[in-house]
């Protein structure tokens, strides 16, 4: 549980036996950090394949999750949206003081709405992170309630409509929140050209920018 969040964060760090802490094993941290959805123990064979080389998996059930029920998901929801990825900055430095990883050994990953904690993260602490996976990411977070699902969305992050939360929605939002002339981590964008809940215009746009 990461000391640099005011709160205790649950992290769950898998890796082989005899696993050396020399700060030099890939490693990825996931979260998804909305919908109050918890992330739990489940077989997963891309976890096996990683494992099987040496590599560190770290999840994380940061603030908008539903770890510790819904006054936790509710303080990563709306405008308390930033605890999601502050979480997420705390986990990436605990997993480097703990030396299971470096910031050239870390990578970042985030599906969908998990888009809101891999790219605010990285946009907001990028000198942690070697890597980042963009997985199908809501990275436009202030167009997104133009989209097809985009309001069913709302109830959880918000409307543009709404003054307090419009501004939220440019906080949580990466496309807006990329800035010139930063180093940045390497960055997989993964994106389906028909995906029926977060448009592909969402990557499109951050590559883009």
């Amino acid at each position: 549980m990461p000391a640099y969040s005011p709160v205790p964060v649950p992290v769950v760090v898998l890796h082989r036996k005899g696993l050396e802490r020399t700060g030099n094993a890939p490693t990825l941290l996931n979260a998804y950090g909305a919908y109050g959805l918890t992330i739990e123990g489940r077989f997963d064979p891309r976890a096996y394949a990683w494992l099987e080389r040496g590599g560190v998996l770290a999840y994380g059930n940061v603030r908008g999750s539903g770890a510790f029920g819904d006054e936790w998901h509710r303080a990563g929801f709306k405008t308390t949206k930033p605890n999601t990825w502050k979480d997420g900055i705390a986990c990436a430095r605990w997993l480097i003081e703990q030396r299971y990883a470096s910031p050239a050994t870390l990578g970042i990953w985030g599906t969908s709405a998990g888009g809101i904690f891999v790219g605010r993260a990285v946009t907001a602490a990028p000198e942690l992170f070697a890597a980042a996976v963009f997985d199908v990411g809501m990275l436009d977070a202030v167009r997104s309630e133009e989209s097809a699902n985009g309001i069913t969305n709302i109830s959880e992050f918000g409307t543009v409509k709404d003054p307090a939360e419009f501004a939220a929605l440019l906080e949580m939002s990466t496309y807006h929140q990329i800035k010139d002339g930063t180093a940045y981590p390497a960055v997989m964008l993964v994106h389906g050209m028909n995906d029926p809940r977060v448009d592909v215009w969402n990557s499109g746009k951050a590559a883009a920018r």
